[in-house]
């Protein structure tokens, strides 16, 4: 089933990792906005207002767990659903986060786009 109109912000440094999504998450229908430092995905977030954001936790500039701070904290935006995108060695941070109200976590290494998609169908 095609996500017509869902809006996504990737906010993952590693621009081989955006753009696969991306691209991966466009052909399935949702509308992608790609942020490449936690600066960056404050401001689309802002701005967007997203149905859902893949936030990576190890980011310049602000990293995930500010970035998902300053989410929680702006009534605006307070419905956000956040996934925290993780490396297999970060787990003290995804605890934080999922304290702090993300809604899931993707081990990047873990997960196909394929698989990636259908744990986002699931969260919108």
């Amino acid at each position: 089933m095609k996500e017509k109109g869902k809006m996504i912000v990737i906010a993952e440094d590693d621009r081989f990792i955006s753009e696969m999504y991306a691209t991966k998450l466009s052909s399935e229908g949702f509308e992608v906005e790609v942020a490449n430092d936690g600066k960056e995905a404050i401001d689309a977030i802002e701005k967007i207002k997203p149905d859902i954001v893949l936030l990576d936790i190890m980011m310049p500039k602000l990293d995930g767990i500010e970035v998902l701070k300053r989410v929680r904290e702006n009534k605006e935006l307070k419905s956000v659903s956040v996934i925290v995108l993780t490396n297999a060695n970060e787990k003290d941070y995804v605890s934080k986060a999922m304290s702090m109200g993300a809604d899931g976590y993707l081990i990047k290494s873990s997960f196909t786009p394929d698989e990636v998609v259908e744990k986002i169908k699931e969260k919108i």
